[in-house]
């Protein structure tokens, strides 16, 4: 949050568009703060569907979640 109370979130995709062929709808986007949307881009990030904070009427699908791990995330790449 700034100092104001405003909050400041940016959508992600979790299976990038583009080369990765991922889909531009709901179940693929995150809402991220700049510092955790930069290390999902890096793949400095694994994902796990247990902690992320779930709004009820925004389901993350978990093949999304999965391709992000398997595809994008770099295991022992870069300390967070």
């Amino acid at each position: 949050k700034f100092p104001n109370g405003i909050s400041y979130v940016e959508g992600h995709h979790v299976k990038p568009l583009g080369k990765h062929k991922g889909r531009d709808i709901e179940q693929n986007i995150l809402c991220l703060c700049a510092y955790h949307h930069a290390a999902c881009d890096y793949g400095a990030m694994r994902l796990s569907l247990k902690r992320l904070r779930k709004v009820d009427r925004h389901q993350i699908a978990s093949e999304f979640i999965r391709y992000h791990n398997e595809n994008i995330y770099k295991r022992n790449a870069f300390p967070i």
